[in-house]
């Protein structure tokens, strides 16, 4: 299989080349050099055509989680338009990766997410809907306290009284080291302006790519 399972977790996908994530300085401890990997992995899915099987898996994987959210979306704000009577002051608020809650039943005041189509701010009495998010940033606004994460991907579903963002994976952008991602930033550029092959190209894409995002994120903290 593509993926074998080691302290980080991710260390055994196969198509990710680990001079990206072997050593990475941006990055305070071995569960973020995962979730790097983990935004390598699920950065970008146009350049996998040239990648392994296990690396086009993923990406099927994720495709149909696309279609699934798609066929929902219609009964879930039918629902939510049923069920919302109230329109609350505070918004409650989830925020969930695979591992744990960020947050969990918090009132917050607003949230504003990367979604697909754009930044999008959430308050309280929102559109039910379901937005897709891209890597970018999570800000959470409570009173005059604003919280902002880094998040790979995932999906943001909206009711009228609490928000439940879903991500792949989070960082909190605190705990990033701005200088080490200018610099992984800059050796991604060179590589890819290198690479020989395809392959090296759409792998060095991935990393120029995540680091923009994040070196953007930082900028704004």
């Amino acid at each position: 299989g593509g993926f074998a399972n080691t302290n980080s977790g991710f260390e055994g996908v196969k198509v990710v080349d680990r001079r990206l994530i072997g050593s990475l300085p941006c990055v305070h401890n071995n569960f973020w050099r995962g979730f790097v990997l983990v935004l390598l992995v699920f950065g970008r899915l146009g350049l996998w055509n040239e990648m392994s099987a296990g690396m086009l898996r993923v990406g099927l994987l994720r495709r149909m989680g696309r279609g699934i959210a798609s066929m929902e979306t219609r009964r879930f704000m039918a629902d939510e338009a049923a069920k919302s009577t109230r329109d609350p002051t505070k918004l409650l608020f989830n925020f969930l990766v695979p591992s744990s809650s960020v947050y969990k039943d918090a009132e917050v005041d607003m949230v504003v997410i990367p979604a697909a189509t754009g930044e999008m701010g959430i308050v309280p009495s929102h559109v039910p809907t379901v937005a897709q998010m891209i890597p970018g940033m999570v800000s959470v606004f409570t009173g005059e306290k604003v919280e902002k994460y880094f998040v790979s991907s995932g999906y943001t579903f909206i009711h009228p009284d609490r928000t439940d963002v879903c991500a792949a994976e989070a960082v909190k952008l605190d705990d990033v080291d701005v200088e080490a991602v200018k610099s992984q930033l800059a050796q991604c550029e060179s590589a890819m302006a290198g690479a020989s092959n395809e392959k090296d190209k759409a792998e060095a894409q991935i990393g120029v790519e995540l680091y923009s995002a994040l070196t953007s994120a930082l900028a704004r903290k």
